[in-house]
């Protein structure tokens, strides 16, 4: 029995095998949900000794949605497809580690780096006295100046990634307040 034939609410029915279904997989199951009519569909493959199927995510740095050792039955929706050489033990091991394609090995996934965030004042800080008194005179004369200034004064957090942060900061190079040198040490963590 298939995964969503034992859920109850879905009838298997029989479909021929359409060109755009990935070449990949041996059979597909096709499935109509009894109550919406919606079709469904598991594509499933016969796992070759001495491997194991990897479901990994290409467009997350082939983060490991699913691991197979024995036959398989998967969604390919979101994830790609990929034998490597058989992991003993438990494949479901796998899930949340990281494909490396070079080596085909498993590695742990490297924690995401941690988001930088200033409070307004340390941003502020970062600049020097005479180029925050140089960036008030010219806001007084600029309207952009003027409007990035009471953003940043409204703000509660500032980013060094935002749009808005390197945008302003671009800004003041263009006008000579700030060079690029500075500007990328003020964004610098």
């Amino acid at each position: 029995m298939t995964l969503l034939n034992s859920l109850g609410s879905f009838e298997r029915y029989d479909k021929k095998r359409e060109p755009e279904d990935p070449p990949f997989f041996d059979k597909v199951a096709w499935y109509k949900h009894k109550a919406s009519g919606k079709d469904w569909y598991e594509f499933q493959k016969d796992i070759p000794e001495g491997y194991t199927l990897l479901k990994v995510d290409p467009h997350e740095g082939d983060f490991i949605l699913g691991a197979y050792n024995d036959y398989s039955r998967a969604s390919v929706e979101g994830g790609e497809m990929i034998l490597i050489p058989r992991v003993d033990g438990d494949p479901h091991a796998l899930m949340g580690k990281t494909l490396d394609r070079a080596t085909g090995t498993v590695i742990d996934t490297p924690e995401p780096p941690q988001e930088v965030i200033w409070t307004p004042l340390h941003f502020k800080e970062k600049f020097t006295l005479e180029e925050r008194k140089a960036l008030r005179r010219f806001a007084k004369q600029d309207e952009l100046a003027e409007d990035w200034l009471d953003l940043l004064n409204a703000s509660t957090e500032v980013k060094p990634t935002d749009p808005r942060t390197i945008g302003g900061l671009q800004y003041m190079v263009l006008k000579g307040i700030l060079t690029q040198q500075r500007m990328d040490a003020i964004l610098s963590p």
